[in-house]
C-alpha cells in the first residue's frame, strides 16, 4: 500500500461510496473502510497505520444526535471522544475505567508507547472549523428515549453517539497520530424506525463538509 499523508475512514462501504466525490482523484490521500464498531475499528486502524503511515487520521459517516436541539442531516466534527460501556457495573451505576483507577492503557515514561488511555481521547479539528464538544462511542446504539436519557445523564457534554470512533482514536493515540472525526446526523438516538431517519441527507451533509475541507487543505 502507497503511503499517505492523509488516511480517511469511513465505517462501511455504503457510508463511503455515498462520500466518493469528495475525495476520488485527490493526490496524498488513501480511503479505507475501519469496520463497525470500536473493536474492529481499533484493529483496522492499527493494521493501517503500519501500511499507510499517515501523518493524519480522520473518520467519516454518520451518528445519533443524543442532544434534542441539533438537526438532523448536519455534520459536525468534534472536540474529543468518550467511551461508553467499559468498566464495571452497567447503566447509570457504571464505574468507568478512570473511576475504577484502571486505564485501558497506562502510558510509559517519555511518552515512547502512548498517552494513557481512560474513556475520553481529544480530537484533532481543521483550525478554525466549529465543532461540538464530545462525540460518544458505545457498542450497541441506544434502543429507546429512556437508554438515550441515560447517555445524557451521564454523559451531559455528549452531542452524539457512534460505534467506531474511540478504537480508532485509541490506535492513533498508541501510534503518536493525529485522529479527527466528521460525523453527520442521521437521527436522533433512541428513535429506531428508520422512516424518521435522515440517512442520504446527512451523508450528504459529511460529503460536503469533506470536500471543503479537502480543497482548503495544501
Amino acid at each position: 500500500m502507497t503511503p499517505a499523508p492523509l488516511l480517511l475512514l469511513f465505517p462501511t462501504a455504503p457510508e463511503r461510496d455515498a462520500c466518493r466525490t469528495a475525495f476520488v482523484g485527490r493526490a496524498g490521500l488513501a480511503v479505507e473502510l475501519c469496520g463497525f464498531g470500536p473493536i474492529v475499528s481499533a484493529a483496522r486502524t492499527a493494521s493501517l497505520l503500519e501500511q499507510v503511515r499517515p501523518a493524519r487520521v480522520v473518520l467519516a459517516g454518520i451518528a445519533g444526535a443524543l442532544e434534542p436541539g441539533l438537526p438532523l442531516a448536519g455534520a459536525h466534527w468534534f472536540g474529543r471522544v468518550a467511551l461508553d460501556g467499559l468498566g464495571a457495573g452497567e447503566g447509570a451505576g457504571l464505574s468507568a475505567p478512570h473511576a475504577m483507577g484502571l486505564p485501558q492503557w497506562p502510558g510509559a515514561p517519555g511518552g515512547a508507547f502512548g498517552p494513557t488511555i481512560e474513556d475520553r481521547l481529544p480530537l484533532w479539528c481543521p483550525p478554525g472549523a466549529p465543532r461540538l464538544p464530545e462525540l460518544l462511542c458505545v457498542t450497541a446504539a441506544a434502543g429507546d428515549s429512556a437508554q438515550t436519557a441515560h447517555r445524557r445523564v451521564r454523559f451531559p457534554a455528549a452531542a452524539a453517539e457512534e460505534m467506531e470512533a474511540f478504537g480508532a482514536a485509541a490506535a492513533c493515540a498508541l501510534y503518536g497520530v493525529e485522529f479527527g472525526c466528521l460525523r453527520g446526523l442521521s437521527n436522533l438516538a433512541g428513535v429506531r424506525a428508520k422512516k424518521e431517519w435522515r440517512i442520504a441527507d446527512a451523508l450528504e451533509a459529511v460529503r460536503a463538509e469533506l470536500s471543503s475541507w479537502l480543497e482548503a487543505t495544501p
